[in-house]
């Protein structure tokens, strides 16, 4: 979401899409981006769409994302070249229309691929360097944890997450019944959800909101990139 609402980019006029698989918006509970286990997920941002006992969910925010059209979702089949089809649509996407990408990924195991559009690999490192960049959160640059902390004691804020907090909001217990989590290799809902004391005191990092927990989403240019742009700037600096 922070890439998303990135005021540079916006500023610049750039249109700004994120590509992700649609598991991560909809589907497991394992699997689903706010999701991940019955300790982790985050109550305000997933819901239980599914039949009753089964494990169909989805994440709220994602999916409006989804449907305003700054979210593209790709269907993944369960095989080796179907984990890489996200990917993929980014590459050729964005070399179809002449866009950028941000992202971390070095796409390495995607420079043979001849269905992206690129003559050979020689071409598509050198797109590689022009046109994708990297990124970094900062998260709470500079402030100790003894500062941390008493801005989570007094802003108040209370962390909707795990199971119980569903549950609470009217969601059935029932729906993890039958269904195995990695993390725990139990499916019993009951023994799983259950947050012990000690676990309710331990601060709720991934749920905090910017004002409680501050995270700084930093695009990275590349040595060529910043080159270029240093280029651009001195030409305009002569200009004048």
């Amino acid at each position: 979401m922070m890439a998303l609402n990135h005021r540079d980019w916006a500023d610049k006029g750039f249109e700004v899409k994120a590509v992700m698989p649609f598991s991560y918006v909809q589907g497991e509970l394992k699997g689903l981006a706010d999701g991940g286990s019955v300790h982790s997920l985050l109550a305000d941002n997933v819901v239980h769409v599914g039949p009753k006992g089964g494990d169909l969910w989805r994440n709220t925010v994602l999916w409006k994302e989804y449907e305003a059209g700054r979210l593209v979702l790709v269907k993944r089949p369960p095989t080796e070249q179907g984990r890489k089809l996200d990917d993929q649509t980014i590459i050729k996407t964005a070399h179809e229309l002449g866009a950028y990408v941000c992202s971390n990924d070095q796409y390495r195991d995607h420079r043979k691929d001849k269905k992206l559009g690129f003559r050979n690999q020689k071409r598509q490192r050198n797109w590689e360097t022009e046109r994708k960049f990297g990124f970094k959160f900062h998260v709470a640059t500079g402030l100790a944890d003894e500062l941390l902390s008493a801005m989570w004691q007094t802003s108040e804020f209370s962390p909707r997450v795990g199971i119980n907090a569903l549950d609470q909001q009217g969601s059935s217990l029932a729906v993890f019944r039958d269904v195995s989590y990695p993390e725990s290799g139990r499916s019993n809902a009951s023994s799983d959800s259950n947050l012990t004391a000690d676990e309710d005191l331990v601060p709720k990092y991934h749920a905090m909101p910017p004002h409680v927990l501050p995270v700084v989403f930093e695009p990275i240019p590349n040595g060529v990139q910043l080159t270029m742009m240093l280029t651009v700037s001195d030409g305009k600096r002569s200009a004048h």
